[in-house]
Parts: structure tokens; sequence; C-alpha cells
């Protein structure tokens, strides 16, 4: 398998089971499915010789209200997104809904890691006067994680490659706010100093 050449020309330990659940169908890649396998493998790199369930569903709520029917035991501790989609692009009731289901999940044990994106944290939207952030990392139950580059030896920086696809998303919530009721108090000191250095 991929998994096993990877494994092998990277010199890793063996013995990661890679599992799938949801309904495995390559038409749900965007392109090709080149990327999810490259999360594998680099979860594998990460993780060696820890299993990995590979899931697919064709929306983000599908995925969090079949894993709210699982039982406790069979709950992955860690679910590992690298994909999303905007905030301004989605009904805010139904991102409102996975967002709850997330919180759930995460009172259950398991944390999440969504990508921020790969456009800018316009994504790749017309500039204007606010952010257009990617979910679910936009969820304050879910961790967002840009892109950074610097190579062994560099400055590790926030990833911004115009000339390529990747420039790290990023930004604040226009659904998930204090305004609409979400407690985000632990990140406040953090998101205060920011706009302080900003403005």
């Amino acid at each position: 398998s991929d998994l096993d050449c990877f494994t092998t020309s990277f010199g890793l330990a063996s013995g990661t089971e890679l599992d799938n659940t949801g309904v495995y169908n390559t038409d749900q890649c965007s392109s090709s499915c080149d990327e999810p396998n490259l999360d594998a493998q680099y979860m594998s790199a990460m993780n060696q010789q820890q299993d990995i369930l590979y899931m697919v569903y064709g929306t983000i709520s599908e995925m969090v209200t079949d894993m709210a029917s699982w039982p406790d035991s069979e709950l992955p501790l860690v679910v590992s997104m690298s994909w999303g989609l905007m905030e301004t692009k989605s009904e805010t009731s139904s991102l409102t809904q996975a967002c709850q289901e997330f919180a759930i999940l995460a009172g259950r044990g398991v944390t999440f890691f969504a990508s921020t994106g790969d456009q800018g944290a316009t994504n790749s939207q017309p500039c204007g006067t606010s952010y257009n952030v990617n979910f679910p990392a936009s969820c304050p139950f879910v961790t967002a994680v840009g892109a950074t580059t610097g190579y062994s030896g560099e400055t590790e920086i926030v990833a911004n490659a115009p000339q390529s696809v990747i420039t790290s998303g990023g930004g604040f919530s226009t659904i998930f706010t204090t305004e609409a009721g979400f407690n985000l108090d632990f990140q406040m000191n953090q998101t205060n100093s920011y706009r302080q250095k900003i403005t």
C-alpha cells in the first residue's frame, strides 16, 4: 500500500493500521484523493505504530452526527481535518448545529484539529472589511491549525506564498462570537493583544 511504501521510504516504524469508515468514494475528493492520502502518511509519521481511522463523509455535519452516535469506547482521541468550508458561504444554523456537536464530542474526550485553509484570511475572496474564515476551524471547540514555513535551522513563520496555493488562513469568526452567546474567555488575552498590535 502507499502507507507501507511511505513508511519504508522514510525509515519509520511499521505496524500502523489504517482503517476506513464512512462511505469511501473517490468522487468525494474535489480533484483527487492525493491530499487525504498524504495526510494519512504524515499522521502515521507523527504517531508511529498508532492505528489511524480514515473517515470520509460528504459533509462536516454528517461526520459529527455519525460520531455522536458512537459509544465512548469507539471514539478516537484525536481527529485531524485538513479541509473546511467558508463561513460566509454556509448557512449559520447548520454551522452552529455542527459546532454544538463538536462541543459535545469534545466533552466526551475527542480533540479536534482543523485546517485554517490555504487561501489567506480572505479565503481568495475580494478583500473587504472582515475575515472570511474556514469552518470548522472557526468553531471554538476545535483547535485551528494554520500553515507555517521554515526549514531546518530557519525561523518558522506563517506561510505566505502568493505564487503558490499556500497562504495560511485565519481570522475571527463572524458566527461564533460573544454577541452570539459563545463564551470566548479562554482566548481573550491572546485575541485582545493581537487586536491592539494591528490597530
